[in-house]
């Protein structure tokens, strides 16, 4: 057998091995009338018991918002069931837009509210997203 074939043979082996990729999104759908901000926050590196706003996010009312993405080999994180948070979020935090006095009352780190989804096979990847549905009865 020639160098080429065999270079051909080997390429396609390891590439026909690999974990193939995978996406994945958290989502969060306002069907509230107010405007709802979606915080994430990482613990403190110095070890107190600070935590420092990564990012955020706005979510209008009536829509939906897409606030994590993630693509490429998974190593089957997210594909047992669970919506935890990305490995550098240490928690969530949620308050609404120009309302100080309004809070709302869901607990966005609790797993056991978003809803998990997930299409695709093993062989050629899965598509998970996580939704959290936020009503106006969240708001108060």
């Amino acid at each position: 057998m020639n160098k080429k074939a065999l270079a051909i043979i080997l390429i396609w082996t390891v590439l026909a091995g690999c974990d193939p990729g995978s996406e994945f999104r958290k989502v969060v759908q306002n069907d509230s009338k107010k405007d709802v901000w979606i915080i994430w926050y990482q613990k403190s590196v110095t070890g107190s018991i600070t935590y420092t706003p990564i990012d955020s996010i706005l979510v209008k009312a009536g829509s939906a918002t897409s606030f994590f993405n993630a693509s490429g080999t998974t190593g089957g994180y997210w594909t047992n069931g669970d919506c935890a948070n990305p490995l550098n979020v240490d928690s969530l935090g949620a308050k609404i837009s120009n309302e100080s006095q309004l809070r709302l009352i869901k607990d966005v780190n609790d797993n056991s509210l978003w809803q998990y989804s997930r299409s695709g096979g093993r062989s050629k990847g899965y598509k998970i997203q996580c939704s959290l549905h936020i009503s106006e009865s969240d708001i108060q």
